[in-house]
């Protein structure tokens, strides 16, 4: 871990250092630190937060986001996107995003939607909209309906623990789908926030 922490630094070293211009207009030499609160990497002098990772684009080159984990379930790969922070699941087969059924408390998938407690942390599609938990405790609910990612009204009554859903506009995620097939992966370290 210590190498690999050092590598890391020695590479935004040597990126700050290629812009030799500004390095002498600012007369300051950069210097580095490990932010132990989030374990990312701060460049004191710019202030800017790099973050570290395999990076994930479509076959277009559009940024998707940081890879989680390839083949999570057969055929899918989990993807954090920065901009929704949240995390998404991609079909290797087909580009869309994980279907995932949405429940009610009516018997007639009519009324407030909610989530799996397994979705809170993610975006699922669900009848060719995008909903997330927004991270929200789950709470154990009487559920009357489900609203199957194709459409399909089941109506059956269960406790399960499910969180609001809450609506994701599709400009947030910062791509289209279905993405474009194939993916490409790069190990890079790119600057976030302010």
């Amino acid at each position: 871990m210590k190498i690999i922490k050092v590598i890391i630094c020695i590479s935004v070293l040597v990126l700050f250092l290629s812009n030799p211009a500004q390095a002498r207009d600012k007369k300051e030499s950069p210097t580095i630190s490990h932010d132990t609160t989030d374990d990312t990497i701060l460049v004191l002098k710019t202030g800017k937060k790099l973050t570290p990772g395999i990076y994930v684009y479509d076959a277009h080159g559009t940024y998707i986001g940081l890879l989680v984990t390839y083949g999570a379930g057969f055929g899918w790969l989990a993807v954090y996107v920065l901009n929704a922070e949240a995390i998404v699941q991609v079909s290797l087969f087909t580009g869309e995003l994980y279907g995932a059924p949405l429940y009610y408390e009516s018997n007639d998938c009519s009324g407030n939607p909610f989530l799996s407690a397994k979705a809170v942390n993610a975006i699922i599609q669900n009848h060719g909209k995008y909903y997330t938990g927004n991270n929200t405790k789950p709470v154990l609910r009487t559920i009357g309906s489900c609203l199957k990612h194709d459409g399909d009204c089941e109506s059956g009554t269960l406790n399960y623990p499910t969180a609001p859903a809450v609506e994701v506009p599709p400009e947030t995620l910062g791509f289209t789908t279905p993405v474009a097939l194939p993916l490409t992966f790069n190990a890079e370290i790119k600057p976030v926030g302010k």
